[in-house]
């Protein structure tokens, strides 16, 4: 008696055989800053797992992008964005020999870009009560990492 298994069924079979080989691949868990101002030149780091050996960048930010030590914690690059290129977000993702990661997107963006304080050490002061805001000058972009629920409050002076 021959056994008919809906076609659901057999594409799930069909869609888990096709990734067994992605199981060792590269994986992007963070891409650091997040952004930059066109015109600059930014330390990006890439973090995650599978990243050792040959790594070839897939970036379609205009620019250039030059590989620093591989000293510490993720792979270093210095990405010089172009000073023409058009503000939006920009798909990043790794490849090695054992296959192509997941995808980040970069932001460019005109305007300055800041750290959010609380985003670049464990132990800088919090930016989550209005006693506590975080001051920046205008007109900027703040860069920040969201790990959990969080509120974030900034100070800026306003002229008339």
């Amino acid at each position: 008696m021959a056994v008919r298994l809906p076609i659901r069924f057999g594409a799930v079979l069909l869609g888990a055989a096709l990734a067994l080989p992605l199981l060792g691949s590269p994986n992007l868990a963070s891409v650091s800053p997040p952004g930059g101002q066109r015109g600059t030149a930014v330390r990006l780091v890439l973090q995650g797992s599978g990243l050792a050996g040959v790594l070839r960048v897939h970036s379609e930010v205009p620019g250039s992008l030059t590989e620093l030590t591989g000293e510490g914690r993720g792979r270093r690059f210095l990405l010089e964005i172009d000073a023409d290129a058009p503000p939006g977000a920009y798909p990043i993702a790794v490849e090695t020999a054992a296959g192509l990661s997941n995808t980040w997107l970069f932001s460019v963006s005109s305007l300055p870009e800041v750290r959010e304080r609380e985003s670049t050490s464990a132990r800088a002061p919090r930016n989550d009560s209005v006693s506590g805001a975080e001051p920046v000058k205008l007109p900027a972009v703040v860069n920040g990492t969201l790990t959990s629920a969080d509120r974030d409050r900034y100070r800026v002076s306003l002229e008339q």
